[in-house]
């Protein structure tokens, strides 16, 4: 089952999910797999875990774990430990030289 969602499609697998890019530009595959490699140390289980990323191909592919559950529809209230892994995580974690914008 493939999806189109703006600046990329989405294949679901049964136990992964595909992600492919349109384009590097802004550098949104680059920013995700780095989000997904954080999350996946600093909380794991809170995200997709990183399964594989081939950032110079073209398209650019990112490939995830896929979670089980339903998905979600509206806010989640009373959730904040992404929030609180966001003002955890050490600032030299999250810098990435490659920046779009440096």
């Amino acid at each position: 089952m493939g999806s189109q969602a703006g600046k990329h499609t989405i294949e679901v697998r049964p136990d992964v999910v595909i992600k492919q890019y349109r384009s590097l530009a802004y550098g949104e595959p680059e920013r995700e797999w780095r989000a997904l490699e954080l999350l996946n140390e600093y909380e794991p289980g809170l995200a997709p875990a990183p399964v594989t990323a081939d950032l110079d191909a073209d398209p650019p592919t990112v490939v995830m774990s896929r979670l089980g559950g339903a998905a979600v529809r509206g806010p989640i209230k009373g959730h904040t430990t992404s929030g609180s892994l966001i003002l955890n995580t050490p600032a030299s974690a999250i810098a990435h030289s490659s920046s779009p914008w440096s």
